[in-house]
């Protein structure tokens, strides 16, 4: 069965290709949206999500920490989906706004969880002999 942080890496990583994507159609979007200096708000998608995708190769590794950053990238990548995909397109932001619900949920509850060792394995635990 899989495991709280391999499903939250995988949520956030899902997230951070879904994001280059996203941002790959809002800039081939052009036209009047680039006159208005919208196409740069895309491009900071796509740079949102390749840094989104390191920091979960990062979670991956097993520094716990960083699924709070990864949570914080999430919700970030909803607000700035919002505010562009308001005028380009609403359908991508709802899957958008999923995804990076879902990446929030789970990078949290994985942050929260602690890597739990029982007594009967734990290194400290030496036999006795006499």
């Amino acid at each position: 069965m899989i495991g709280i942080r391999t499903a939250a890496v995988l949520v956030s990583a899902g997230n951070a290709v879904w994001l280059i994507i996203a941002g790959t159609f809002w800039s081939s979007m052009g036209g009047a949206a680039c006159s208005t200096g919208g196409c740069g708000n895309a491009l900071g998608v796509q740079v949102l999500g390749v840094i989104l995708l390191a920091v979960s190769v990062v979670c991956y590794l097993g520094f716990g920490r960083a699924f709070y950053g990864s949570a914080g990238l999430s919700a970030l990548a909803i607000v700035v989906a919002a505010v562009y995909s308001a005028t380009l397109a609403d359908a991508a932001f709802g899957v958008t706004a999923a995804l990076g619900v879902a990446a929030v949920a789970a990078d949290i509850a994985a942050a929260m969880k602690k890597a739990v060792v029982d007594e009967q394995n734990h290194p400290l635990n030496l036999p006795v002999f006499g």
